[in-house]
């Protein structure tokens, strides 16, 4: 189901790069971003922190769960990095962003096509299996992609395998955010979600 989800997901990415086009790359793509630094957010986090995690395999498994990734990842400093990260990011896709974003998507699949599920790898959080870290790819470039599919006002259907990853996780970070209750009732439409509620 994950790699199902990421194939799904970053096939749907690339496709939405693909409907950008010249008068929106530097339109508003999500707060401080445009729709280029999004792009190149969003092929970082998807692609390339997955390529560098894969070249520094882990000696230990620090975290058990997909959700526990993002436990101690999301300090105030680390949402600073995170925007610096769009810009710089955006710079790399050069001057023909889709081109760019296809190469390294082609790349690093393929690479992940070659590494198995419980393949230990390093990233800043700790180390963590493969399949696991993936999981959390997909939730990324689902959210980013929607983001970007907003931005350029492009209708998109997200693919199943992705929707269900991307839910599951959802559903854990409001449990590990103590949001459930909330998220579960304006779900099933009984009141409204609290202003500013977020699982992230």
């Amino acid at each position: 189901m994950i790699r199902a989800g990421y194939t799904g997901i970053t096939d749907l990415f690339i496709a939405t790069v693909a409907r950008v086009d010249e008068t929106q790359w530097q339109r508003a793509g999500l707060g401080e971003w445009t729709v280029r630094e999004l792009v190149g957010h969003t092929c970082r986090a998807t692609f390339g922190l997955i390529d560098g995690s894969m070249d520094h395999p882990a000696e230990r498994l620090d975290i058990e769960r997909p959700v526990d990734f993002w436990k101690n990842v999301r300090t105030p400093a680390e949402n600073a990095a995170i925007a610096e990260d769009g810009r710089q990011a955006a710079a790399v896709l050069g001057d023909h962003p889709l081109k760019a974003v296809r190469e390294i998507a082609d790349r690093v699949r393929a690479r992940i096509d070659h590494t198995p599920d419980d393949a230990l790898i390093t990233t800043r959080a700790g180390g963590i299996r493969l399949i696991d870290y993936l999981a959390t790819r997909v939730f990324e470039c689902t959210i980013h992609t929607l983001d970007l599919a907003v931005a350029i006002r492009a209708d998109i259907d997200l693919p199943s395998p992705a929707a269900t990853v991307a839910l599951q996780l959802l559903g854990e970070r409001a449990q590990l955010r103590g949001h459930v209750i909330p998220l579960l009732l304006a779900a099933t439409g009984r009141r409204s979600l609290p202003e500013g509620l977020s699982v992230l």
